[in-house]
């Protein structure tokens, strides 16, 4: 898996020169999920190098931003089922922590500290009661683990050959979909929920990653990295696949709005189509017509709940 998407997501937005030599922000719009209902989308945003959680709201458009530390990084949001928590990745200082809001409270409890130094993606089982994540092991290598949301009963689930990354649970909570990278190749993989009968859902040669589930649990999106251009395709279960995007922009990190009918993804589109160095933001493609409208502006920022 490319190490542009592996590592920096710690550094996802930045400051550069504007002409003239003065700095211009670059306002970022990553990772986005969609809440239960429809009405919401998770991310992490900020301008200038900030990583915060953030709401985005898809009828008004606004973004609101939950968390505000100038000393910390938020990163990869998820709903819980129930839509009333967040599971994400904290930085203090020089660590990472998987970590839970609470959207009531807007209270933040940090579960454990990762082995890894930068974020990483989670999934909520079906009763609510545990997270899938990856990490590395002890030969460092990524394994994918499940905890308590205490903290506790840290278990690995999925291990070698390679690493594993992204796990995603099915909306019926039977099946996990994640990412096997082997000497440089990198498919999607599904096992059932224990970790057990693992079978491979994609088998092309080029670098895969980032699995998300349709709703009705039939299908799975990824991206492909196609000698460095990262687009979104959907595949069935048994690897009948659909290309969605087609841009020399970075398309990647998607989420199904809960009805099925679209999807949004993050995309470099207009900024730099080479990488993240300034910024992206989201877009929502129609899976009847495959057209694509932009739903955030790299100028949107100074519109953008708390941060006037």
């Amino acid at each position: 898996m490319d190490s542009r998407i592996l590592a920096p997501i710690v550094a996802l937005s930045a400051l550069v020169a504007a002409p003239g030599g003065s700095e211009e922000i670059w306002p970022h719009f990553a990772h986005p999920n969609f809440s239960p209902r429809g009405d919401r989308i998770a991310i992490d945003c900020g301008p200038g190098g900030e990583l915060d959680l953030c709401l985005f709201e898809i009828e008004s458009g606004r973004v609101e931003r939950l968390t505000a530390s100038a000393d910390m990084q938020e990163a990869v949001p998820v709903f819980s089922r129930d839509g009333t928590r967040l599971s994400f990745s904290r930085q203090r200082g020089e660590h990472w922590y998987l970590s839970i809001f609470d959207l009531e409270t807007r209270m933040v409890t940090e579960l454990i500290e990762l082995t890894i130094p930068y974020a990483t993606s989670s999934s909520w089982s079906a009763d609510g009661e545990r997270l899938a994540f990856d990490m590395l092991n002890d030969e460092g290598d990524h394994d994918i683990f499940t905890v308590r949301l205490d903290g506790s009963d840290l278990r690995t689930l999925i291990g070698g050959p390679g690493s594993q990354r992204f796990p995603t649970f099915s909306p019926d909570g039977a099946r996990i979909a994640y990412a096997q990278l082997v000497e440089g190749v990198g498919d999607i993989l599904m096992v059932d929920a224990d970790g057990s009968n693992p079978r491979a859902v994609t088998t092309h040669p080029a670098d895969e990653g980032v699995p998300i589930w349709l709703p009705d649990g039939n299908k799975l999106s990824f991206y492909r990295n196609l000698g460095g251009n990262f687009e979104v395709f959907i595949t069935d279960l048994e690897g009948d696949e659909q290309r969605l995007t087609d841009n020399p922009a970075f398309d990647i990190f998607a989420t199904f709005a809960p009805d099925g009918r679209s999807l949004v993804f993050e995309s470099t589109r207009d900024r730099d189509p080479a990488g993240f160095d300034k910024g992206a933001d989201l877009f929502e493609l129609d899976l009847a017509t495959l057209e694509v409208r932009r739903l955030t502006e790299p100028g949107a920022f100074p519109k953008a709940v708390g941060y006037e």
